[in-house]
């Protein structure tokens, strides 16, 4: 019953990607390993990223959070219903964004002063 499924499922499948140019080659590869597989190699690949992603990032970032851990001392991190009830103090919890917010309002406020022919 289940090869049946898989069969007309590709035969479905295939003729779908046959009407676009784009996907014949995709189509024959298909037609040729069948359904089944391709969604094995998918899975497969699926896996493969999750599992770089568990043991090279994840690693990555828990040695970049131990290098960070003792600088987060100098910095003051409010909660969440803090920084509701006083917005500004998201300039002072977040570091560098007062002298980023400084430089921008220099930035904005000092406009260039046309010269009349």
């Amino acid at each position: 019953m289940k090869e049946r499924l898989f069969k007309y499922a590709t035969i479905g499948v295939v003729c779908l990607l046959i009407l676009r140019p784009d996907t014949i080659m995709l189509a024959l590869f298909l037609d040729a390993i069948g359904l089944e597989l391709f969604v094995l190699f998918l899975g497969m690949q699926f896996r493969q990223i999750r599992t770089f992603i568990q043991f090279h990032i994840q690693s990555a970032l828990s040695c970049v959070a131990l290098k960070t851990k003792f600088q987060r001392s100098f910095f003051f991190i409010p909660k969440f219903s803090e920084l509701i009830r006083m917005p500004s103090m998201l300039c002072h919890a977040i570091p560098g964004f007062g002298g980023f917010y400084s430089i921008i309002w220099l930035i904005r406020t000092n406009t260039r002063v046309q010269q009349k022919n």
